[in-house]
């Protein structure tokens, strides 16, 4: 076995959106790790995307069949967690053989040349091998669901045979062999509770002083808790995020803010997104009814009680925004208005307006894209970043319906 391949979902994209507007399936960070970076560090070898219909920007390398012809190469779908039965199933496999759902997707297969018909098409799987506990990043609304048992699979991927750095002395603690933290993350006057799952404090991570944390919890690189955050698990906070208030199983992609007092409960969150100070999102409905969602003529029903909020790339919250239960918010949406939000907020949404009768004004304005270009570019200089080609083409493709048109 040479390389992974991803492979793209049969599902269709507005499942994942609107993160699937930004990346590809396989870059979601859920748990500690990407998907794409868990799987490179399990089988120790390059990842590449198989080209496809897909418009997105590579994170790698795009190869087609004819590069990968000449190499054993384990084709993988992008959605596909690893699982400690799945790793097993992959290791057995020989050339041609598929391991495939219950509906009979594939879902990993071994390659090689002999697998290729003349005219350079794959040929169908010579053994199919079921394998019914898949743990597949499928919708939009049920990640924050998978991160509880993918943080625990990374915290044992990332720690295994290795010592955590000392806890400084002013740290209380239970759970404490569950606790590791990297070279250079400084942590203080805090509470750390690993009892019902592991803590993991990423290197160069600050967590300030009057900080409670209960696991499972994953603090990524260079991330920072604000004095007397509140984090229960299973949460993660990605690099480079900088969090505060009150954080009750979520997922922070990276690079996003939370920082000022305000809840946020059961929610997934892209990246370079900003919440205004005292932002808070409901995660249930008053009369404890089960989430639906309904936008772009989709309907997602779910049997959900509790939801918060998704929220794609680049979008940001003005100071007190109430967010409703279930809300989705689009790519590069600048979120202000009155009363609580509407429940689907568009991609480069400027502000929101209600009618008196509660339904959305489909007449707000949309963020200029120049502007919009111009912000994200500010946003991530905040963290000396910059607004790369690719993120401007996807971001300009986007914008023009060139990616997801479904209006």
């Amino acid at each position: 076995m040479k390389q992974i391949i991803f492979i793209e979902s049969p599902a269709d994209v507005m499942n994942l959106y609107p993160f699937s507007a930004t990346k590809r399936v396989q870059d979601f960070r859920i748990g500690g790790l990407t998907i794409r970076e868990k799987w490179e560090r399990l089988l120790q070898l390059p990842s590449f995307d198989l080209g496809g219909k897909s418009v997105l920007p590579k994170n790698g390398v795009e190869k087609d069949l004819k590069e990968i012809q000449p190499f054993q190469s384990l084709l993988l779908r992008g959605d596909l967690l690893p699982r400690k039965h799945l790793l097993e199933l992959i290791s057995s496999l020989k050339p041609g053989d598929a391991i495939v759902s219950a509906e009979n997707e594939v879902l990993a297969r071994l390659i090689s040349s002999d697998s290729f018909q003349e005219n350079g098409t794959l040929k169908p799987p010579t053994l199919g091998i079921e394998y019914k506990d898949a743990l597949m990043a499928d919708y939009f609304y049920n990640l924050h669901l998978l991160n509880r048992e993918a943080i625990l699979f990374d915290f044992d991927l990332i720690t295994n045979g290795r010592i955590s750095a000392p806890m400084d002395s002013t740290i209380g603690t239970t759970g404490a062999e569950n606790i590791f933290i990297e070279e250079g993350a400084v942590v203080t006057h805090s509470f750390l509770n690993a009892t019902d799952g592991p803590i993991y404090i990423g290197k160069n991570a600050l967590v300030m002083e009057g900080c409670c944390i209960r696991g499972p919890v994953f603090i990524g690189e260079k991330a920072v808790l604000k004095m007397g955050a509140k984090i229960y698990g299973a949460t993660t906070i990605g690099p480079g995020c900088t969090v505060g208030g009150e954080i009750k199983n979520c997922l922070f992609f990276a690079n996003s803010n939370k920082a000022h007092e305000g809840y946020l409960g059961d929610s997934v969150v892209g990246e370079w997104c900003n919440f205004g100070a005292g932002s808070s999102g409901s995660n249930m409905k008053n009369n404890i009814g089960t989430i639906h969602f309904s936008f772009r003529n989709y309907e997602f029903v779910t049997p959900l009680k509790k939801c918060g909020l998704v929220m794609g790339d680049f979008s940001r919250t003005a100071i007190n925004t109430a967010i409703n239960t279930g809300t989705v918010i689009g790519v590069s949406a600048h979120v202000f208005g009155n009363g609580l939000t509407p429940k689907f907020i568009d991609d480069f949404s400027w502000g929101y307006d209600k009618m008196d009768d509660g339904a959305l004004n489909v007449q707000v304005p949309k963020y200029r894209l120049d502007k919009a270009l111009q912000d994200a570019n500010e946003w991530k200089q905040i963290k000396k970043g910059v607004l790369t080609e690719g993120e401007i083409k996807i971001l300009t493709d986007l914008f023009n319906h060139k990616i997801i048109n479904n209006n």
